[in-house]
């Protein structure tokens, strides 16, 4: 492609772009295409889906009738290529739409229905891609005494803890939502505009909102934006196991962070760009090593630092969350480092 036909298309896409001035992450892919592809490989682009196309749609339908305990059975099932759900109990029954589909599968997958209005419907099974099978979805009834119960949790788009800051944390630009309640969404996925905003300002010559030499804390603010606690006016509570996936709220409590003269931030460890390294961790040593060059040198227990210093965490079986409260840790005590 040439240079001008290039510029042409740039031009285009800053033209076509809404009055939010968000553009999609295709216009990105011209001219970051290496940069643009690792990203579109991570869990983040892969947060939000709807419901028949995610990549674990067809394994979830292949599970045929499963228990919801006490007494209650759910089956999803595809029809007219998207995925529906069923669930049968106490002599009545329930079958709806599956229209969203929250999650890469790293962890879980959660199925939401627009019900009617603003209301929608969070099922009460999550698909763990770990085990290959449905669970009850984290923060819902563990054992339902109505169909109600069983089916799930609903929520109303707006107000505390409603499905809109669901929606805009699972995708990039602002989310709206038609008069019928049906979410109308910029793009799918945490993709380029959700860190850099929007890119209108930048195909026409300007530089991205978030680029260059950002600060540690800038950085944090951005991720812990998302990956914060659900309501941060609550004072946090260390021994609840659930708030350990809120990953900068913990970091922020390390004595690395404290005492690290503002240097250590989200992407100190993990790459904004690509899929989160999980397997082994040696790639985080090297970063620990940068300050604890002396750590447990000779000693034969110069390992996997982040196996001890930031342990998992398991809120209910089938799911796992690394505690980034970097400290040293008692055995069998993951939640607060010794001494704090």
């Amino acid at each position: 492609m040439s240079v001008r036909c290039a510029a042409l298309l740039l031009w285009l896409a800053a033209s076509a772009a809404g009055a939010d001035g968000y553009v999609g992450s295709q216009a990105c892919q011209g001219c970051h295409a290496e940069i643009w592809q690792r990203q579109a490989g991570s869990a983040h682009a892969a947060s939000l889906w709807a419901a028949g196309e995610h990549p674990l749609a067809g394994a979830v339908a292949k599970l045929g009738n499963v228990e919801r305990a006490p007494g209650f059975v759910a089956r999803f099932y595809r029809a007219q290529g998207g995925l529906r759900v069923r669930m049968l109990g106490g002599g009545e029954s329930s079958d709806m739409a599956a229209d969203w589909a929250f999650g890469a599968g790293g962890q879980g997958v959660t199925f939401v229905s627009h019900l009617e209005g603003d209301y929608y419907l969070e099922h009460g099974l999550t698909f763990f891609a770990s085990v290959g099978r449905l669970g009850p979805t984290p923060g819902h009834i563990a054992a339902p005494g109505s169909l109600g119960e069983a089916v799930g949790l609903t929520y109303r788009i707006e107000g505390a803890g409603g499905i809109r800051g669901c929606f805009e944390c699972h995708s990039t630009g602002p989310a709206a939502f038609g008069a019928d309640g049906r979410a109308r969404l910029t793009e799918a996925g945490v993709r380029c505009e959700a860190c850099h905003g929007p890119g209108a300002e930048h195909l026409r010559g300007g530089a991205p909102e978030f680029s260059g030499k950002v600060s540690p804390a800038a950085i944090s603010e951005r991720c812990g934006a998302c990956h914060r606690r659900p309501d941060p006016s609550q004072a946090a509570d260390w021994g609840d196991p659930w708030n350990v996936r809120h990953a900068p709220v913990y970091l922020a409590q390390s004595a690395c962070f404290e005492g690290g003269a503002g240097s250590l931030s989200c992407v100190s460890c993990h790459s904004p760009h690509d899929p989160l390294v999980k397997t082994g961790g040696g790639s985080y040593r090297a970063v620990c090593l940068q300050c604890h060059p002396g750590a447990h040198e000779g000693d034969g227990e110069r390992g996997d630092c982040v196996a001890c210093h930031m342990p998992g965490v398991r809120p209910q079986p089938n799911l796992q969350f690394t505690n980034h409260w970097i400290g040293v840790y008692a055995e069998g005590s993951p939640l607060q480092p010794m001494g704090r």
